[in-house]
């Protein structure tokens, strides 16, 4: 009778029949002896998949129907990385993500972000003792199947939200070093996701992102300094505009001195000007900016920007002048007075050993901008 009852909905299966309905679905997926069979096996796994997700999140996605016992008891079966050998559900059908059809991926995926928003006492845990879950995300942008690879990048992005899991992702090169790849895909909608989760990467937890960028500064520099030379005009864009929001972060403060100090760093600003269009240029601006308005620059970088005064006065000048922005205006006057107050030729050199007998060595050539 109870059966019955539970068919028609008038009363709801407990969290623990229902875990152990999904744990025999997928064993049920797993041993199918044909595509016929392995399909109706799904679809079955699917259905309880959606009524753990009703139980979650409340009947229609209304959070007043959910149970708050019910919501804990069925999390707990869920998450709790104690709560099994094999470990609890949820870890189970991640392992298995492709074994299941598109709307069984897409309700494992709701599941996970609700632990990740409101059972992080379990979700954390269970992520941080099984990195191999984080490296399965990161791994799926390359994925074949679309539906992996926007599950993944969904699952990805509630795990950078919590503060420890993204400290976790922060310390593991092996999970950044992949997006520096993804960033320059040839398929936009790839190279999109993975923009957007990469800068809130670095931009989430302000004070890791900044520990994070200190501790590596040289590998993630060199990395990110070759996306701002990609041929993918996409790409040089978005590595620029997000250059520009980092260095100004409070929190970077030590990594934006750093990096403006670098006559390297400066020509390779100076260098996308060259043919940019007019978005790009405004991108770049936004970091030459930083290295024109530093009070304290390296003898090399004041050297670059002497050599290249003139042009950068007609390259600021002329850039977006129709613009009616405010905040752009303020920033155009501001390091065209900067460029202004520069000496009209670069100190010479002092001579050394090698170049008394040359006569003085040419100082760094920066390429000027187009104008």
């Amino acid at each position: 009778m109870s059966g019955l009852l539970e068919r028609v909905g008038l009363i709801r299966k407990s969290p623990a029949t229902m875990v152990r309905e999904a744990e025999l679905g997928l064993k049920a997926v797993l041993e199918a002896p044909d595509a016929g069979k392995r399909k109706e096996a799904q679809q079955r796994l699917t259905g309880t998949l959606e009524t753990m997700c009703s139980v979650l999140y409340g009947k229609d996605d209304d959070a007043k129907e959910a149970d708050p016992k019910q919501v804990r008891a069925l999390a707990e079966l869920l998450f709790d990385p104690e709560n099994s050998e094999s470990g609890p559900l949820a870890y189970q059908l991640l392992l298995h993500l492709a074994d299941l059809d598109f709307e069984g991926k897409k309700f494992l995926t709701r599941m996970v972000e609700f632990g990740l928003s409101h059972c992080k006492d379990l979700t954390v845990p269970l992520f941080k003792s099984h990195q191999e879950l984080l490296s399965r995300f990161v791994a799926g942008y390359v994925d074949d199947d679309a539906a992996i690879a926007q599950c993944c990048d969904t699952m990805l992005r509630a795990c950078i939200r919590d503060e420890k899991l993204c400290e976790e992702i922060l310390r593991a090169p092996m999970l950044i070093q992949p997006f520096f790849k993804y960033l320059e895909l040839p398929s936009f909608e790839v190279q999109s996701h993975a923009w957007t989760t990469f800068k809130l990467l670095l931009t989430e937890h302000k004070e890791l992102a900044a520990a994070y960028l200190r501790r590596n500064y040289e590998a993630f520099v060199a990395s990110f300094n070759r996306l701002l030379q990609s041929k993918n005009y996409v790409t040089k864009c978005e590595a620029f505009k997000l250059l520009g929001e980092l260095l100004v972060v409070r929190a970077n403060f030590q990594v934006m001195v750093r990096y403006v100090n670098d006559p390297d760093n400066l020509k390779l600003s100076m260098l996308a000007l060259k043919g940019a269009p007019a978005a790009l240029q405004l991108d770049v601006f936004h970091v030459l900016k930083l290295f024109i308005a530093n009070p304290e620059k390296s003898a090399g970088v004041q050297h670059i920007l002497t050599l290249n005064k003139a042009g950068l006065i007609n390259f600021v000048s002329k850039l977006m002048a129709d613009s009616e922005d405010e905040r752009l205006l303020h920033d155009k006057r501001e390091v065209l007075t900067q460029l202004h107050n520069l000496p009209n030729q670069p100190p010479a050199p002092a001579p050394t050993t090698s170049t008394a007998a040359a006569g003085p060595a040419a100082g760094p050539a920066g390429a000027a901008p187009s104008s």
